[in-house]
């Protein structure tokens, strides 16, 4: 990486900036900020301990890039606020050094106009009916499908209509398909599995 790296500035100039993301390129950060002296900006999506809801059962190799990248950036990017808390304190990053920069999207997919009662239709929801939309990896407990899963008995309580549909694969997938008939709430579950293209901006 960092022989195409020092090619590719061979060839065009020197870089402003490096910006770098999650622990997988730490090294490089480091490298290109000791060898080049070219600032740099490392962006947090995670963190191991985070990844791994676990404060004993982590990487600690990972863990230690993670550090190192944050200790030599000199700016660090969380991707919401809470997340910034979590960074500052897990890798004494002070608040100077941080930036929230919320991951987004290409909003012209979502022009236009669709008819929500014949989405939901599709998936054999009622036009009126509430409906919950996840989308996202389901594995382990990190994106919290399984939070929904849980709730779901109390809020068919106040709304009996409501549906909650899972877009997303993983280990937890199962898992919470199991319990939703655990919870008797499976006949307000849909679990769609991956989805992509028109058929998931028409979800949203």
């Amino acid at each position: 990486m960092m022989w195409a790296f020092g090619e590719t500035q061979n060839y065009v100039g020197r870089f402003d900036i490096a910006t770098c993301h999650d622990w997988m390129v730490a090294k490089a950060l480091v490298q290109v900020k000791n060898s080049h002296g070219i600032p740099t900006v490392f962006t947090f999506h995670s963190t191991e301990k985070g990844r791994c809801l676990s404060s004993e059962n982590f990487n600690e190799k990972i863990r230690a890039l993670e550090s190192e990248a944050a200790f030599v950036a000199d700016k660090v990017v969380a991707v919401s606020g809470r997340f910034k808390g979590e960074v500052m304190g897990e890798y004494a990053v002070p608040e100077s050094k941080m930036w929230v920069v919320p991951n987004g999207i290409n909003c012209h997919k979502y022009d236009g106009y669709i008819d929500p009662a014949q989405v939901k239709d599709k998936y054999g929801i009622g036009s009126m009916d509430p409906m919950v939309l996840f989308v996202g990896r389901m594995s382990g407990g990190l994106k919290g499908s399984d939070i929904i899963v849980e709730a779901m008995p109390q809020i068919l309580g106040s709304h009996g209509g409501t549906k909650a549909v899972f877009v997303g694969d993983g280990d937890a997938k199962m898992h919470c398909d199991h319990r939703s008939k655990e919870l008797g709430v499976d006949g307000s579950c849909r679990f769609l599995g991956s989805k992509k293209g028109q058929e998931l901006v028409d979800l949203y």
